[in-house]
């Protein structure tokens, strides 16, 4: 990627480390599916490597309204993994009881 490339873009990472290879997994099939279809300056990746998932997001365009949109779904990434953990930890419990 060549610098000037670079300056009209913003990328941003979220990444989740945990020793639950089970809830990392579950984390990424519950997520997979919406990070395929992204808006045409918008760029969506993921990883999955044990107990590591990484979403790396890159935004084609550099204006406050695109950075915008980039916190937004960094936003809602980071809700949504909230959700599915407290949702897999209450499912967890009742079987446990």
């Amino acid at each position: 990627m060549k610098y000037e490339e670079l300056l009209t873009m913003y990328k941003a990472y979220f990444k989740m480390i945990s020793n639950d290879v089970r809830k990392v997994h579950a984390i990424w099939t519950a997520l997979h599916p919406d990070n395929m279809v992204t808006p045409s300056y918008m760029d969506i990746s993921e990883e999955i490597d044990r107990g590591t998932y990484v979403v790396k997001i890159i935004i084609n365009e550099k204006s406050p309204k695109r950075f915008d949109s980039l916190r937004g779904t960094l936003d809602d990434i980071a809700c949504l993994v909230e959700l599915i953990q407290n949702t897999i930890n209450i499912l967890e419990e009742r079987q446990n009881s």
